[in-house]
C-alpha cells in the first residue's frame, strides 16, 4: 500500500475550490462525492492549543509559592499546532475537510488551512482510527465520507 503523508500540495495554490467536489456536493449524490474527493486538494483546519509547561506552584506542591522563573505569575504558557478533529459523546471522531479556504472560514476563521489530497486525507483518516471525513461542515453543502466508502478511498 503506497503512503502519504499530509503535505501542502505548493506555493501556486489560491485556496479556491475544485470544480468537480464542489459540484458534487451541491448536488448531494454521495458516489460522485467520493470520486471528486480522490482525486481533489481539500484543507483540513490547523490550530494552536495551549499546553502548560509546568503547574503553578513550587516542584513540593505549595500553590502559593511559584516555580522558579516564574517571577510571579504562575507557569510558562506554551503551545503546539494540532489538526483539527471532530468527536461525538460514543467516542466517534471525524476530520473536517474543507473544499476551499472560504469553506474554512465560515467554520472556523481562526484555524489555519492546510491543502492535502482527498486520497491522503482518508487514507490517514483510516489509519488514525478515525470514523469519517465531514466535508465542508458550515456548508453551503455537506456531506460525509465514512464506512465502507471511506475504507475504499483509504485503500487507493
Amino acid at each position: 500500500m503506497k503512503r502519504e503523508l499530509l503535505a501542502p500540495s505548493g506555493q501556486g495554490d489560491h485556496g479556491g475550490a475544485d470544480g468537480a467536489l464542489r459540484a458534487a456536493l451541491d448536488a448531494g449524490d454521495e458516489q460522485s462525492v467520493a470520486t471528486a474527493l480522490v482525486r481533489a486538494r481539500v484543507f483540513v483546519a490547523i490550530e494552536a492549543r495551549r499546553t502548560d509547561a509546568d503547574p503553578p506552584g513550587d516542584p513540593l506542591g505549595d500553590p502559593d509559592v511559584d516555580s522558579p522563573g516564574d517571577a510571579g505569575t504562575g507557569a510558562e504558557k506554551s503551545s503546539e499546532m494540532v489538526l483539527v478533529t471532530l468527536w461525538v459523546p460514543s467516542g466517534a471522531t471525524a476530520i473536517p475537510a474543507f473544499s476551499g479556504v472560504d469553506t474554512l472560514a465560515r467554520w472556523r476563521r481562526t484555524a489555519r488551512p492546510v491543502a492535502v489530497p482527498g486520497h491522503a486525507l482518508c487514507a490517514q483518516a483510516v489509519r488514525d482510527g478515525h470514523s469519517a471525513v465531514v466535508l465542508d461542515i458550515a456548508g453551503p453543502a455537506m456531506a460525509t465520507v465514512d464506512g465502507e466508502l471511506l475504507e475504499r478511498i483509504a485503500a487507493l
